[in-house]
């Protein structure tokens, strides 16, 4: 090999490195953009994760709060409405167009009707009753932490039977005393009917008989025990100024 070509390859590859570079360095700029556009991309994408997760997260805490306030407020209204220590168990009876309380023969009706005697008022503590949200009743005389409520299925009875007095005398012709008294007692208790019988909407279907349209004779049905509502009221039953227990 020549002086002139070992001296000429080196400058040779020189100038083709300095060509790379040039070339590098043009093409720098470029991969410089990229590189910092994805580092955006990815940072916004990121950002965007996070917000859903954020949204996802304080709306679900937001749902779960707003179920469980509802919930204390259908417990409220349901403890309101019933009351812990008056629920009574289930049963299941049958149900009868003729029976004794709707016998023809006056004497026999009246017997049956006359045996309910109980008339449904007791005393309940006041911090029992404010605990469950209920108004607190007429202080019970002798006993002022006690307040004095009727339970609503004596009531209800008692407006039945005022009722069925009433339109018996009506029948037999006696006369009325106390218009006014009579008329106000028995439009108080035609409501206080209804807005019970509206209030519970029972859903049962009653079937009606073929040959007569006297629904749900001889029908079983879901009830609720009358006799472990009457022990409790019992229990708890007020005498005072005169009231029967």
């Amino acid at each position: 090999m020549s002086f002139e070509e070992s001296e000429s390859t080196p400058w040779l590859q020189s100038h083709h490195d300095v060509e790379q570079e040039e070339k590098q360095n043009r093409s720098s700029p470029s991969s410089s953009s990229t590189a910092l556009y994805k580092k955006v991309f990815i940072t916004k994408i990121s950002l965007l994760i996070l917000i859903f997760l954020a949204g996802t997260i304080c709306g679900g805490a937001l749902f779960i709060l707003m179920n469980i306030a509802l919930l204390k407020g259908d417990s409220n209204s349901h403890r309101y409405a019933t009351g812990e220590g008056l629920t009574t168990a289930k049963t299941y009876q049958t149900l009868h167009t003729e029976t004794e309380y709707s016998s023809p023969d006056q004497v026999i009706s009246d017997s049956a009707w006359d045996k309910y005697t109980i008339n449904g008022f007791v005393s309940l503590p006041n911090s029992w009753a404010i605990d469950r949200g209920w108004p607190v009743g007429r202080v019970m005389p002798g006993d002022e932490e006690k307040g004095i409520y009727v339970v609503d299925g004596f009531h209800q009875l008692h407006c039945l039977m005022s009722i069925r007095t009433m339109v018996t005398s009506i029948i037999d012709g006696e006369p009325i005393e106390n218009v006014t008294h009579t008329r106000r007692h028995l439009n108080h208790c035609y409501d206080a009917l209804r807005q019970s019988i509206i209030c519970r909407a029972d859903p049962t279907p009653l079937y009606v008989p073929k040959d007569t349209f006297f629904a749900g004779d001889g029908q079983q049905r879901e009830c609720k025990s009358w006799t472990e509502l009457q022990d409790w009221v019992m229990e708890h039953s007020v005498c005072y100024n005169g009231v029967t227990c």
